[in-house]
Order: structure tokens, then sequence, then C-alpha cells
């Protein structure tokens, strides 16, 4: 198949079909509930000795497998599987309670117009999106 030409002309000529999970789509979780690859697995940090890095990891109430002093200044601390990684609290997954939005913004992706259109669910978002592709492909046969 032959790569189409790229389409030009006003930012208003286009349209972004979006799926946009809002911020109360998501939840905490844990090392655990995201299989996430430290707390599976396990993992060591090196942090210069004595500084402000090492007197954080003491302090974080991570229990450490084994404490490690460096030649070259540094120490590292060994975390077993199981341990909950230092971003454990960044940690989210999306809540089965609160639906994603389906939403068409005004204008090209790299510059949105301000005007959007929020649809009641995928199938009207998947139908007006088609919609648009036919159209697009009728123009391009006309050249």
């Amino acid at each position: 198949m032959a790569a189409l030409p790229p389409l030009s002309g006003p930012t208003t000529a286009f349209g972004t079909w979006a799926i946009v999970a809002p911020p109360s789509r998501w939840r905490p979780a844990t090392c655990e509930e995201i299989d996430c690859g430290y707390w599976a697995s396990g993992w060591t940090t090196t942090v210069p000795a004595g500084g402000e890095l090492e007197h954080t990891i003491r302090q974080a109430g991570r229990p450490w497998a084994a404490r490690t002093t460096n030649q070259d200044g540094t120490v590292s601390y060994t975390f077993a599987a199981g341990t909950a990684c230092f971003r454990a609290g960044e940690h989210r997954v999306h809540r089965d309670d609160i639906e994603d939005v389906y939403v068409r913004f005004d204008g090209h992706h790299t510059a949105y117009t301000g005007g959007r259109t929020v649809h009641s669910g995928p199938v009207p978002w998947r139908d007006e999106l088609g919609e648009n592709q036919e159209r697009l492909q009728e123009i391009i046969e006309r050249g």
C-alpha cells in the first residue's frame, strides 16, 4: 500500500479522537497489584556513604537484606523480593467503577482549538471516527 500524502489545511479542518482516563479513573496501587519488577525480583540501590540519600534509605521503613560498603565511597543496599519499592506511592491502576471518556477534540492534536465533543460511550465515538475515515478515503480517492 502506498503512503498517503500529508494532509494540509487549517487547524480547524482536523479532529483528534481520544479515549481519556479522567484522574478519578485511577486509584493508588501496591507494587504487587501492578507486578512491579522491583517488588517481584528485589533490587540494589547504591548511594554515597553517609549522605542524605543513605539517611533517606535508612528512614524509609523498608527492610534491606544486605548493606555493602564499596571501595569508591558508596554504600549498596539490597532489598529482597516482596519489598515495596521506593516509587510505591506513585503506582496507580484503573478503577473499574469509573468509565473512560470518549471524546473528539476540534483541531489537530498539535494545535487544539478548544472545542470538543464528548460521546456517550465507545460505540458512538467509534462510529463518528469511522465515518470520518470514510470521508477522508473518498477525498484521497478523488485526488
